[in-house]
């Protein structure tokens, strides 16, 4: 059904206004009420430009680019904005943890423990970010004192972006869980294009392993993502191999093929528009908004 497809194309990009406003929400706590911050639309867009990078680089290294495109356009400081993304990366672990516990249970059969390991996998993760949280908080003044006065200052800010990120955290919450529902509805939207029977439990249990798949250092979890996912469905449901394939293909389309089509043309409408500003002279960050860099 191909309004299926179209729509779920539609509630997928939806997850990237969420995130966006979440990430604009997280700038706005480590830089005050009062600062400078860019809107909702420019933050959604250079987080479309970093799952770009990350679906055609190795190693995920979109996040570092999202950071220096708002370092290079905004006049911000790198450290306290990798902060931001690390809180980001935090929060979404912490909800993939809850909505994994919530689906799993529906899903424990004789192949039950695919989804137990899935779980256990997000569960560790999350321990290790509140470990590196913790060491942060706990060692930041003998931290500060070991490293020389550059690196120093670099971490403070890095610390400042990351802790400071978590001041209002009930809205930056709301706003993460509505980015994954967005992409839990593009999943159930596919589902129901290729009419395939399959749970709402396991829909959002192949969705969260699919986020956590990516985490494989290829681009965009190339290879990982495909096997897995098409693996848990048929594992977990009565799914044939081959409809199970077609359905990760399909969405892999959405959420894979089509973040490299858009998010280079982004890029290259981008580029021009920077090119067109630097011939006339037009200063590409406000006045005044440059920190330390």
């Amino acid at each position: 059904n191909p309004w299926y497809l179209a729509l779920a194309f539609l509630v997928h990009y939806s997850t990237f206004i969420f995130r966006g406003a979440r990430w604009r929400l997280l700038l706005r706590n480590t830089q005050g009420d009062d600062a400078p911050v860019p809107g909702v639309l420019y933050c959604s867009q250079l987080l479309l430009l970093g799952w770009f990078a990350n679906a055609v680089g190795w190693l995920r290294l979109g996040d570092a680019y999202r950071a220096y495109l708002h370092r290079d356009e905004q006049g911000a400081s790198f450290p306290r904005t990798i902060g931001t993304i690390l809180a980001e990366r935090t929060l979404d672990a912490i909800l993939v943890v809850l909505m994994l516990a919530a689906a799993v249970p529906f899903l424990v059969s004789d192949t039950g423990r695919a989804a137990w390991a899935v779980l256990g996998l997000a569960v560790v993760l999350v321990f290790l970010l509140a470990f590196v949280l913790a060491a942060m908080t706990w060692a930041r003044e003998w931290t500060l004192r070991k490293l020389p006065d550059r690196l120093s200052e670099h971490y403070r800010r890095f610390q400042e972006g990351t802790m400071g990120s978590f001041r209002r955290v009930l809205p930056a919450t709301v706003l993460g869980l509505l980015g994954w529902l967005a992409e839990v509805g593009r999943l159930y939207l596919v589902v129901q294009a290729l009419d395939l029977d399959l749970g709402l439990a396991v829909i959002v249990f192949l969705t969260l392993a699919n986020s956590l798949l990516t985490l494989f250092p290829t681009p965009g979890g190339l290879g990982a993502v495909e096997s897995g996912v098409s693996g848990l469905a048929v594992r977990l449901s009565s799914l044939a191999s081959s409809a199970a394939v077609a359905m990760v293909l399909v969405d892999r389309a959405i959420s894979y093929a089509s973040i490299i089509a858009l998010g280079a043309l982004v890029f290259v409408l981008r580029q021009a528009f920077r090119r067109r500003s630097s011939g006339t002279g037009r200063p590409l960050v406000q006045p005044g908004s440059v920190e330390d860099r």
